[in-house]
């Protein structure tokens, strides 16, 4: 069965993935956030979610490829990520899908990534039935970003 991972587990798998120190506190839950990422089991099947701002996913990319924090905040201000840091998010939300692992031997990947300015897709207009934790999430010389992590499946 999975559970919604709590603020350090999210600490530390980001210090750990990204040779910094990361703070993480619980955050208010908003309403939508830009980016998405889908998490599917070895059943085939959406089971998990990582919805994130632009900022979190900046600093995250910028701070894992050792890119100049200034970098990221240029994508802050433009309100989206490049294809470059898009591409390195990527490994970020790979590591993130750990978040979700439990001990029954089902196997948690990435299935669909979704950044602005597309939109999110109909399946998420909804709050994920198992839950959401949010959390502020403070990078080591990058800045801070909004986290939000979510089970699509009741418990």
């Amino acid at each position: 069965m999975h559970k919604l991972p709590t603020a350090d587990a999210v600490a530390l798998t980001l210090t750990t993935f990204l040779r910094r120190k990361v703070q993480v506190a619980a955050a208010i839950t908003p309403d939508r956030l830009p980016i998405l990422g889908l998490y599917r089991s070895t059943a085939d099947h959406n089971v998990a979610s990582c919805e994130c701002d632009v900022a979190f996913a900046a600093i995250t990319a910028a701070a894992f490829a050792l890119i100049p924090a200034a970098v990221a905040h240029e994508s802050v201000k433009a309100n989206q990520l490049d294809e470059s840091l898009q591409e390195i998010y990527g490994e970020v939300l790979n590591v993130l899908s750990r978040l979700f692992a439990d001990t029954d031997g089902v196997r948690i990947t990435l299935s669909s990534t979704t950044f602005p300015p597309s939109p999110l897709p109909e399946s998420m207009s909804q709050r994920p039935a198992g839950g959401v934790v949010s959390f502020e999430v403070s990078v080591d010389g990058y800045g801070k970003g909004l986290l939000s992590l979510g089970l699509l499946e009741a418990v």
